[in-house]
């Protein structure tokens, strides 16, 4: 393991949170969440390394070459596909804004009511995100759930 954290560290080097403290602490304190429900050594190696391949230059290749290539695809399974959420989001909005979509305008209503201040742009791409998580969810794999899950929950708990 901990050559996947010193692996991780040197890879958001420089990186900070919103709150100023090195990025590496998420992704540390994601690892040690998953640590508590298994033990499979992939899976603890991928949740470290969950945002490399979204927040670096890392390739798929690399993490293959220098871990698994399970490891390489649980992290591949649990990166966000930007174009995907984007299409997403602007689906889902515009079916908010001509309320054609019940559902869809229900959530937005209930974004917009916990930030007030909430503007178009941000409430399209806060639902799209929403929206993209829950559909990406509902085909993982054990593994990358666990991960994803480990994920949001130290997002909210931080």
């Amino acid at each position: 393991m901990s050559k996947a954290v010193e692996f991780a560290t040197k890879k958001h080097d420089g990186q900070t949170r919103s709150a100023g403290v090195p990025y590496i602490t998420h992704p540390i304190r994601v690892m040690e969440t998953v640590s508590k429900y298994t033990s499979n050594e992939n899976i603890i190696i991928a949740a470290v390394l969950h945002d490399t391949l979204e927040d670096t230059a890392t390739t798929f290749d690399e993490i293959a070459t220098t871990f698994s290539t399970d490891a390489a695809n649980l992290v591949k399974e649990v990166t966000s596909d930007d174009t995907k959420l984007q299409q997403l989001a602007d689906q889902e909005y515009d079916a908010h804004v001509n309320k054609r979509d019940h559902a869809t305008h229900a959530l937005a209503k209930q974004m917009s009511e916990k930030i007030p201040d909430i503007d178009g742009k941000t409430l399209k791409k806060r639902l799209g995100k929403s929206l993209y998580l829950s559909q990406k969810t509902m085909g993982m794999s054990t593994g990358a759930l666990l991960i994803k899950l480990a994920d949001r929950f130290v997002v909210k708990n931080t």
